[in-house]
């Protein structure tokens, strides 16, 4: 569910991936003739260690024939959704532990709950995330259900067509909400508590 909102390399070779991130630059005046100061924008070049994983299961040829159903293809269909979710619990693992920006959840009202989502969306714009379309926020169950009592985050006065849930999204998952131009998604992971709202992309 979460594949899609963050950066994505294919073609490794070898047991680590290289991306390349640079940071945010300074316009500046010059004099008639004079020279332009360059920005000296920082150029890093953050790796990850790639990990194989697999699953599988035995399916005996005689049970088989006591059911209805294709018991192999159920096993297959089994198989691919625990990739997905080991792949949702890599990328989920790694905003639980992130340092760059911690804002505190207020839950008493519908009021407070607003003021919370907006100040996580402030906390994009003071990491200089650009406000291109690909900001997403993750939320748990239930932090969705709390933030669907704030009126401009359900209403659709206020969040249009596109940004409903079931409507548009991740193939096959559809329910991304887009608020204040951030792709916010519910977590189904009953053991994470908190909310993370920082842009993964």
């Amino acid at each position: 569910m979460l594949k899609g909102t963050v950066f994505l390399k294919d073609g490794i070779v070898g047991s680590t991936a290289h991306f390349q991130k640079l940071g945010t630059g300074t316009a500046t005046t010059k004099s008639r003739h004079g020279e332009i100061i360059p920005m000296n924008v920082t150029h890093t070049a953050p790796s990850i260690s790639l990990a194989d994983f697999y699953t599988g299961e035995w399916s005996d040829s005689l049970d088989e024939a006591k059911v209805n159903i294709d018991v192999r293809m159920a096993y297959a269909k089994s198989g691919a959704m625990a990739l997905g979710r080991k792949v949702d619990e890599q990328i989920t693992t790694v905003l639980d532990s992130t340092t760059q920006s911690t804002v505190t959840l207020t839950v008493t009202s519908s009021a407070a709950i607003q003021a919370s989502l907006i100040t996580f969306v402030e906390a994009l714009d003071a990491n200089s995330v650009p406000n291109d379309g690909q900001r997403y926020g993750v939320l748990t169950p239930r932090m969705y259900a709390q933030a669907m009592t704030v009126n401009s985050f359900a209403s659709a006065d206020y969040v249009g067509a596109n940004g409903l849930p079931f409507v548009e999204g991740a193939p096959g998952h559809r329910m991304f909400r887009k608020w204040l131009n951030v792709s916010a998604r519910t977590r189904n992971t009953a053991r994470h508590a908190t909310t993370r709202c920082i842009s993964t992309r």
